[in-house]
C-alpha cells in the first residue's frame, strides 16, 4: 500500500491523495458529527494564491505558519507548490498542522513528510486548546531561513517603480480636474 502511495504521489505532485480516500473510508455520520469536510485541490490552491499575494520573506527569518483544521494537510500541500511555483523553497516555512481527528493527523504527518514541508502535526482540539499528541516531522529540523535571489530583487524593484507611478498618478489627480474644470 505504502508504495501505490508513494507511486500516486509521484504522479500527482502537491495534490492530497489520502484526504479523498480518509473521507470515503469514514461513516459519513462520523464525518458529519465531526465536522470533516474535504476541501478540494483547487479550492485549497486558490486560497494559497491570494495569502500568497500578501506575504512577505525577511532574509535571514523562518516565518511559521499554522493550520489549526488541517485534515490530511491538503491547504498546506497547495502552499508548498505555491511557494514551489514562485521560487521559494518549502523549506523556508515551518508549519503547525492540528487537526482533532486522529486519523487525518496520520495522513497529515504522511503528506508533508513524504513532501518535504517542515511541520509539527499536532492532535488536539483547537478550540478547546487541548493536546493528546504532537509529532515534529523530520523536516522540521530541515527549514532554513529565506534567502533572496536576484529574481526577487528584480521583482523587488518592479513593485517598488509601479507603487511610485501609482502615487505620482494619484498625486497629479487634483490638477487634473482643476484642469478640466476649467475646460467646461
Amino acid at each position: 500500500a505504502f508504495d501505490q502511495l508513494s507511486e500516486d504521489m509521484e504522479a500527482h505532485p502537491s495534490l492530497d491523495i489520502l484526504g479523498p480516500v480518509y473521507m470515503e473510508i469514514g461513516h459519513k455520520l462520523d464525518r458529519n458529527m465531526g465536522g470533516e469536510f474535504f476541501t478540494p485541490h483547487a479550492l485549497c490552491r486558490l486560497m494559497a494564491r491570494m495569502g500568497m499575494q500578501d506575504m512577505t520573506f525577511q532574509p535571514g527569518v523562518i516565518p511559521t505558519a499554522n493550520e489549526p483544521a488541517s485534515g490530511t494537510g491538503a491547504i498546506v500541500l497547495a502552499w508548498a507548490e505555491e511557494m514551489a511555483s514562485r521560487g521559494i523553497n518549502p523549506l523556508c516555512v515551518r508549519w503547525t498542522l492540528q487537526d482533532i481527528s486522529a486519523t487525518s493527523c496520520y495522513g497529515a504527518y504522511l503528506n508533508t513528510t513524504l513532501w518535504g514541508i517542515p511541520a509539527t502535526v499536532v492532535c488536539g482540539d483547537t478550540l478547546r486548546m487541548t493536546q493528546r499528541w504532537a509529532w515534529p516531522n523530520i523536516h522540521w529540523f530541515d527549514a532554513y531561513p529565506y534567502i533572496p535571489t536576484a529574481e526577487d530583487y528584480v521583482r523587488e524593484q518592479q513593485q517598488k517603480r509601479q507603487i511610485d507611478a501609482m502615487r505620482q498618478f494619484i498625486s497629479n489627480l487634483p490638477s487634473f480636474f482643476r484642469g478640466s474644470e476649467e475646460a467646461i
